[in-house]
């Protein structure tokens, strides 16, 4: 079984499109699956139109938590509540493209352990993000993978698909609770020795609904990140 873990915050105006694009996707290419929304209690009502949806696509979850502590935690949280043997997780924001999955899923059954969508290997794009955005984000991946010291492009891209097993193994380590915990994430299956691939993906900027992402406090995090979990291997 295929797990999608979807952590949601204020996402009530994407989340609807969103589950119907991915069970559709589903259905067509003949893939047992379910749909597991992590919610943190979004104010917008991001939750209760998760509920609605449920009356009408049976393998859809939800996961409510009490507060918002972070992507990272939300994430986990999803894995934990998965019963698929393969997990993929995407943003709510419809910034990655569902239809994208089934093109994982032939990687995972080719024989690797894991499989990044990437935006900067060849192939991968950005369409419609500030340029800003653009540029801190290939900052942070060039500063991830020299200081990780792994051959990624994307480390810090949620759309990624992997199986269980990674996570059963790798999921007692110290990881942040912000966007950083997508790259220790991979970091620690790459230290496992899991293999990684990157494949290209199209990655769009929202066009409904706020980003949740501070770019100079997550690559405060990131530095953290990478000088605690190097001190961690000496």
């Amino acid at each position: 079984m295929l797990s999608v873990v979807i952590p949601t915050y204020n996402e009530s105006m994407n989340i609807t499109k969103l589950v119907t694009l991915i069970d559709s996707i589903l259905v067509e290419n003949e893939i047992d699956g379910e749909i597991i929304v992590v919610d943190d209690n979004s104010p917008d009502g991001t939750g209760d139109v998760v509920r609605e949806l449920m009356v009408n696509y049976p393998h859809l979850r939800l996961l409510s938590r009490k507060k918002k502590e972070g992507l990272g935690v939300a994430h986990m949280a999803g894995y934990a509540e998965a019963h698929g043997d393969i997990i993929v997780s995407l943003d709510a924001d419809l910034s990655h493209d569902p239809r994208e999955i089934p093109v994982m899923l032939n990687r995972i059954k080719d024989g690797f352990d894991m499989v990044i969508g990437s935006r900067y290997v060849k192939g991968g794009k950005v369409v419609e993000k500030p340029l800003f955005n653009v540029i801190a984000s290939k900052v942070a991946g060039i500063l991830a993978k020299v200081g990780f010291g792994v051959n990624i492009d994307d480390f810090t891209n949620g759309y990624r698909m992997f199986k269980k097993e990674i996570y059963e193994s790798i999921k007692t380590h110290d990881y942040s609770k912000g966007n950083v915990f997508l790259a220790e994430f991979v970091y620690y299956a790459h230290k496992n020795g899991y293999k990684v691939i990157e494949i290209p993906t199209t990655f769009v900027e929202r066009s409904a609904g706020e980003t949740k992402t501070n770019v100079m406090r997550e690559a405060k995090a990131l530095i953290r990140s990478i000088i605690r979990v190097r001190m961690e291997g000496e």
